[in-house]
C-alpha cells in the first residue's frame, strides 16, 4: 500500500549541469499526485533534504498571505528571512485553496529520491 495516496509526498530530483555538477530540488505532491509546490535548487542532496525540514516547520509557524501580480493570485509563506511563493492561480479563492493544501500536505514524512 502506498501511503502517499493519503499523505502526499516529497520527490527529490536532480538536474545535471554542463559543468558536471548537479542541482537538487524537491516537489511536494498532494494525495492525488498533483504537484503543489516546487522548491528552489540546492547544491547538494543534503541541503535539499534539510530544506524540506525547514519548509515543514515554516508551513506550521510561518505567516501566509495571498498576493496578486499580473492578474494572478498566489500565496506567500514567510518565516524569518525565508519566503516561499505558491504557483499563480486565476482567483483569490484558488490561491487560498492552494495555501490550505500546502498546510495539509507539507507535514508528510514520505520523501523519495529519484
Amino acid at each position: 500500500f502506498d501511503e502517499s495516496v493519503i499523505y502526499g509526498k516529497y520527490i527529490i530530483e536532480h538536474v545535471d549541469k554542463e559543468d558536471g555538477t548537479q542541482e537538487w530540488f524537491y516537489t511536494l505532491y498532494d494525495a492525488n499526485g498533483n504537484d503543489i509546490y516546487e522548491s528552489s535548487n540546492y547544491t547538494t542532496l543534503e541541503y535539499c533534504e534539510r530544506a524540506i525540514n525547514r519548509f515543514k516547520s515554516h508551513a506550521i509557524i510561518g505567516t501566509y498571505t495571498i498576493e496578486a501580480a499580473d492578474g494572478k493570485f498566489f500565496f506567500v509563506l514567510k518565516r524569518k528571512t525565508y519566503v516561499h511563493k505558491g504557483s499563480p492561480q486565476n482567483t483569490f479563492e484558488e490561491a487560498n485553496s492552494h495555501m490550505r493544501e500546502i498546510k495539509n500536505f507539507a507535514q508528510t514524512d514520505i520523501v523519495r529520491v529519484q
